[in-house]
């Protein structure tokens, strides 16, 4: 079974809003944002009060989107790919191939609180009620006969069918195959959670959450409400069966118990005749007093399953996880994990691994581990959602798994957005007027890995793409010697290296789906290639039209600037040194090759090499007024977004 949508409404930060769920997904977005809530309400759905500090089985005021009582909150979960023996427990509500299930929380202004209740929904077409109302009253097969045939009347392409299963399954396949003549209805049932229920939902899912902030201390027995409690009990008691040799034991105690009564049974038959006798003496003579011993099995003695209990340690010491740093309580979580990934049977019910911000007391190598561990993990018997700030947990197979969360325009309300492969191609084949190629699963993996800062544009407030490193050190470098980088930092600005044009335009149809405002900057190659444009025209054309410049001439004679774009007509380099001369260029680079040793043949794009160049002509009183220009039209464009 797995997850594949949750509507919120009228929870928290959210008015009304759905996010389509993967095998593994990362909530990305500022703080204050809503990603926690998304999760908050999950707990809300799966009664995880356990896990919160406030009471998610009764909502407060505080709970629903500005304090809004008049409409209730409603956190509803879509389950897909249900197994057969899910399908037939389901049976009433399954339609479609989707399980749809609700927690709503109506306010009661007697009590001051809206208690959360669960409705399983199902598309139905209301007419078919009468047949399905009368048939969970056990009605007899004349009255659903009639019934049906009365609605074959007024839908003629139900077929002939006489039997009360055929009947049924006639009007539940007509359902499925008409879902424009349906309508949603729900009807109250527990579906999780221990209070007032039935627990169906508990079989075929089950759901953990870790909290960005968590003491594991508290967590080092197995405990069912605890998320290494769960953790401990999927990885144990896969491994582990001891209800069989418990009930065997109980069986055995249960009969040596009853031996031992029976042997005492001796002194009651004595004081019951005796007792009988005193009776006799006041009443009449047929009165009869027994005494037997009384005992409930249940109450009498009881033989619980062992708890696992954690102790952790260095070297020498071991004892309990409170004594040691967060760091390695949260590593004791990921240890568990591990397991799970290399281990974690089929036949368990799907793992619903709710985690926020797994990066958190975590070295960067360590993290890196962490997040293809994940990624393993819901490769198995398993579902990940995680709110993150680190482009670690980015998957580098690609952004589908991306739900960028941010708030609304007028701050009102969280929204998300997110991308697919399509979108993408639809976006870059309207630039280009052709199918765009697009990179292999191991591509994008190597891509990431050599270019970290492709993933961290998902969590920039504004994104500068730039073809390559040297792009980013003429600019950085500018802005720190004119003491505008903080600035810079300041509106969320962020530089991501596309590694050539091809690349950029895909980065920049992918930012734009996510709603990230976009500055480009890039080489026309117009100078160099006028005679052999090869695919210059092309590729520069598609940034052009993905930047509202579609009219623009891709191979400019001079360099080409607007609002959220700079087209050099050659490239920065050649851009700059003319802004100064290149004698003068020459001059200071040979002075910063003397005084910072750098070596008679180092590349003249050496990052260091250009910063230290560009700091020796500030120094001389002389600035590229490019520069100038390009640095205050991306601070300008960062304050406009």
């Amino acid at each position: 079974m797995q997850l594949s949508e949750i509507r919120i409404k009228n929870f928290r930060s959210f008015e009304d809003e759905t996010i389509a769920l993967d095998n593994y997904t990362c909530l990305v977005g500022p703080n204050g944002a809503g990603k926690s809530s998304v999760l908050q309400a999950l707990n809300v759905f799966f009664r995880n009060s356990a896990a919160a500090s406030v009471d998610l089985l009764k909502l407060s005021d505080e709970d629903f989107h500005h304090k809004n009582i008049e409409n209730p909150a409603e956190i509803t979960l879509k389950f897909e790919q249900l197994s057969v023996e899910a399908q037939e427990d389901f049976k009433a509500y399954f339609r479609g191939g989707k399980l749809i299930v609700s927690a709503k929380a109506k306010w009661d202004p007697q009590v001051g609180c809206a208690e959360v209740k669960q409705y399983g929904a199902r598309l139905v077409i209301k007419a078919f009620s009468p047949f399905f109302k009368a048939n969970e009253n056990k009605a007899k097969a004349d009255e659903l006969k009639n019934i049906y045939s009365e609605l074959r009347g007024k839908f003629p392409n139900l077929p002939a069918v006489t039997t009360k299963g055929d009947m049924e399954s006639a009007l539940r396949v007509y359902e499925e195959k008409n879902p424009e003549q349906c309508e949603l209805v729900s009807s109250p049932n527990q579906f999780y959670g221990w209070s007032k229920g039935e627990n169906r939902l508990r079989k075929y899912i089950q759901w953990v959450y870790v909290p960005a902030v968590k003491d594991a201390s508290t967590e080092q027995e197995e405990g069912r409400t605890t998320a290494l409690g769960q953790l401990l009990e999927r990885t144990i008691r896969s491994k582990v069966n001891f209800q069989e040799p418990i009930n065997e034991l109980r069986r055995e105690v249960a009969e040596k118990y009853e031996q031992i009564i029976q042997e005492e049974q001796n002194a009651l038959n004595g004081l019951s005749r005796s007792l009988t006798k005193r009776v006799q003496e006041w009443t009449h003579s047929g009165t009869q007093i027994r005494l037997n011993w009384h005992y409930n099995h249940d109450k009498s003695f009881t033989v619980n399953e062992p708890l696992a209990r954690l102790s952790v340690g260095e070297h020498e010491f071991l004892g309990e996880l409170a004594r040691l740093g967060h760091g390695l309580q949260r590593t004791v979580f990921v240890s568990l994990l591990q397991e799970l990934a290399a281990d974690d049977e089929g036949n368990a019910p799907t793992l619903l691994l709710g985690f926020e911000e797994p990066e958190l007391y975590q070295h960067p190598p360590q993290a890196r581990h962490m997040a293809n561990l994940l990624e393993v993990l819901s490769t198995k018997n398993s579902q990940i959602l995680m709110s993150t700030h680190s482009p670690y947990f980015v998957s580098g197979k690609g952004f589908e798994n991306i739900r960028m969360i941010r708030k609304s325009a007028d701050d009102r309300k969280s929204v998300m957005s997110q991308v697919t492969h399509k979108n993408i191609a639809d976006r870059l084949s309207k630039a280009l007027g052709e199918t765009p190629r697009s990179p292999t699963s191991t591509m994008a993996v190597i891509e990431q890995i050599m270019q970290p800062s492709q993933s961290e544009l998902f969590f920039a407030s504004v994104v500068v793409f730039v073809e390559g490193i040297e792009d980013v050190t003429f600019i950085s470098t500018h802005f720190n010697l004119t003491g505008r980088w903080n600035e810079f930092r300041r509106h969320g600005c962020h530089f991501v290296i596309a590694s050539g044009k091809g690349n950029l335009s895909r980065l920049l149809a992918t930012a734009q789906g996510l709603g990230i405002p976009a500055f480009a900057v890039f080489d026309s190659d117009a100078e160099a290639n006028r005679q052999n444009p090869g695919n210059h025209p092309r590729e520069n054309g598609c940034i052009l039209t993905l930047c509202g410049a579609k009219n623009a001439d891709p191979m400019p004679n001079e360099t080409y600037w607007t609002e959220n774009v700079v087209m050099w007509h050659s490239n920065i380099a050649k851009v700059v040194h003319l802004d100064f001369g290149q004698d003068v260029w020459n001059s200071a680079e040979q002075t910063a090759k003397q005084e910072q040793g750098f070596l008679d043949g180092v590349n003249r794009k050496n990052t260091l090499l250009i910063a230290a160049t560009l700091e020796i002509l500030y120094k001389r009183g002389k600035r590229s007024k490019t520069l100038d220009q390009l640095c205050e039209s991306i601070i300008g464009f960062a304050e406009k977004n």
